[in-house]
């Protein structure tokens, strides 16, 4: 005997999973950090490729040109390496891992010949956004403190959508309307982790009670770098995030 049915009954309720969060931290945390540990030979690689050379230039100016004093003469010639060279291992970085989210394989040259193609949008942007931050911070705190998220995807922007200059800083203050908070708190949380790895190497001869050397200032340096590229990788997930939930957005 078949059951009736009530036809002025409710229809039933569909449990839903609850829906994971795309810009959640820890989400991007740990999106991030299966990217490093998957591809974490060729970035180590290509960071010590770009930035070995970079580093002993720089350390021996700090050691044998600039005054010990003169932290800005130190502080504005590694700007310069990153502008002319640095920005290269940032490009390629970028590259490893939008091709690992394309489930694409990806060498150490193929890596390396990708941030050069994109060094002249990356080095132009860059400065563009220093630029402006300088300038805002010059001017007022509250407005850096205001472009710092907004500017923050500009380089995974320049990698992923091929922009540069104002197209690319308007790209990322689009990314991030609506978002301002998320990708404030962070940023902070990002800076304090990284700041934190990235002090313990720099302090590290004073607590050890290593010999001071450049060539040991050099090597402490690119530990620091190979550290910074999961930071670099953190921002590309949160630019990967905000774009699929933008798309989403346009779509519908």
């Amino acid at each position: 005997m078949s059951e009736s049915i009530n036809p002025y009954a409710p229809p039933a309720a569909k449990i839903l999973s609850r829906p994971q969060n795309p810009i959640g931290m820890w989400t991007i945390f740990v999106d991030a950090w299966r990217i490093l540990r998957a591809r974490f030979v060729v970035i180590s690689a290509l960071v010590l490729l770009v930035w070995t050379p970079c580093g002993l230039f720089s350390s021996y100016m700090d050691y044998f040109v600039f005054d010990p004093a003169d932290i800005k003469a130190s502080y504005n010639f590694s700007r310069l390496l990153y502008y002319l060279v640095g920005v290269i291992a940032t490009a390629g970085m970028v590259h490893v891992a939008l091709s690992h989210s394309s489930d694409g394989t990806i060498t150490v040259g193929q890596a390396f010949r990708a941030g050069l193609r994109a060094w002249p949008r990356m080095a132009w942007t860059q400065f563009l956004t220093d630029a402006f931050l300088v300038l805002s911070f010059v001017l007022l705190v509250v407005p850096c403190l205001y472009l710092m998220p907004r500017l923050f995807l500009v380089e995974s922007v320049v990698v992923c959508e091929g922009l540069s200059g104002n197209a690319a800083i308007d790209r990322s203050y689009a990314l991030t309307r609506g978002h301002y908070w998320k990708v404030f708190q962070f940023m902070l949380v990002v800076t304090g982790i990284m700041g934190g790895w990235l002090a313990f190497c720099w302090f590290a001869p004073a607590f050890l009670s290593l010999p001071d050397h450049w060539l040991l200032d050099v090597a402490l340096n690119l530990i620091a770098d190979v550290i910074s590229a999961y930071e670099t990788v953190l921002v590309f997930c949160l630019y990967r995030a905000l774009a699929q939930l933008s798309d989403k957005s346009y779509q519908a």
